[in-house]
């Protein structure tokens, strides 16, 4: 059976995806930073080179089939392989003053150089346009041509002109199909994690975070947690009791410890997706899998402390906890899990910013 267009376009963008994050720009960065200082060696050198011209190969590639089949703006597998062309060649150029020979590389340069002023028009077009998604849009343009040509006209001038005009606002958004009685669990759990969230990202992005998109609010970006399995229940306590003897002077004494144990176990799995909804791309999707079991104690002594050896003592002169105490440890310890998840995801998307 014949794949239809659909099908060919969702194998090219799983291939693109692969490639960019398999064998991407940061990959090579990292290869150049841990070797620059033996670079003069000749097989150093040749490692290097060799990881240059198959990343180029690749970027080169791609580039000829968006010149063959331009788009206005282009995909941003397109846009990363524009920068990571420039940066792998200004990487190389730094430490041996010359770059590889890569095959195709002059035509696809020829080749840019009369269609680059078509993105270029695009992109000034849609900078006169007052909403942030059109601007957005024009800078994706302009910034296409800017990594494969920085001199071109005023184009680094109206990139940072727009980098200082445009903001963005993302929607953090939790799907809990099957487990909605959880809802307001989640979203008090989460209130504090926006603002965390906030000081973590850039200065020109907004976070939000809710269970469903707020009306009247544009988003360029949705990250969903979407929950497969959840459970967050109450605190629970139980109680125990230790006893200690020990015979001072021939004369057994004795103390008790009265113990209360809170525990708790948060449980939650699923998929975080990213949406860009200026272009309407959904991201590769990472699962998640969190698992928490954290266990506190609050302990009176009774009888004859001298019946502890001093360890055990000072153990549960240190136990403390209560069941609300408790409660907020483990709360903490789930926004630090959900934070470290969201996390990747902000890094992925202000890294196109």
């Amino acid at each position: 059976m014949p794949l239809n267009k659909l099908s060919l376009i969702a194998i090219f963008l799983i291939l693109a995806s692969f490639t960019t994050q398999g064998q991407g720009i940061s990959d090579f960065e990292k290869l150049v930073r841990k070797n620059t200082r033996k670079a003069s060696k000749t097989s150093v050198r040749k490692k290097i080179e060799k990881s240059y011209t198959q990343l180029q190969e690749t970027q080169i590639s791609d580039l000829v089939n968006e010149f063959n089949d331009p788009s206005y703006p282009p995909n941003r597998w397109v846009l990363s392989a524009a920068t990571g062309y420039s940066k792998a060649k200004e990487l190389v150029k730094n430490l041996y003053g010359t770059t590889p020979t890569i095959e195709g590389e002059n035509k696809m340069l020829q080749r840019a150089d009369l269609v680059l002023g078509k993105y270029y028009d695009a992109g000034v077009s849609s900078m006169g346009e007052k909403d942030q998604s059109s601007k957005i849009v024009a800078l994706s343009n302009l910034k296409f041509v800017h990594a494969l040509d920085p001199n071109y006209k005023e184009v680094e001038k109206l990139v940072d002109d727009l980098n200082s005009q445009i903001s963005y606002n993302v929607l953090i958004r939790y799907d809990l199909e099957g487990f909605e009685e959880l809802e307001q669990a989640i979203f008090q759990l989460n209130t504090v994690l926006v603002n965390d969230i906030n000081a973590f990202g850039g200065s020109n992005v907004k976070y939000v975070f809710e269970g469903k998109e707020k009306e009247g609010m544009n988003f360029q970006y949705v990250i969903t947690l979407d929950f497969e399995f959840l459970q967050i229940p109450f605190v629970q306590s139980k109680n125990d009791v230790k006893t200690y003897t020990k015979v001072i002077n021939k004369q057994t004494i004795t103390a008790n410890v009265n113990q209360e144990i809170f525990s708790r176990n948060i449980n939650g799995t699923g998929r975080v997706t990213i949406i860009n909804t200026i272009f309407n791309e959904e991201y590769a999707s990472e699962p998640f899998n969190i698992k928490l079991r954290s266990k506190s104690v609050s302990s009176v002594i009774t009888g004859d402390k001298r019946a502890i050896d001093s360890v055990s003592l000072r153990q549960h002169q240190n136990e403390n906890s209560s069941q609300a105490d408790h409660e907020k440890t483990s709360d903490k310890e789930f926004r630090d899990r959900m934070f470290n998840i969201l996390r990747r995801q902000i890094q992925e998307i202000e890294s196109l910013f």
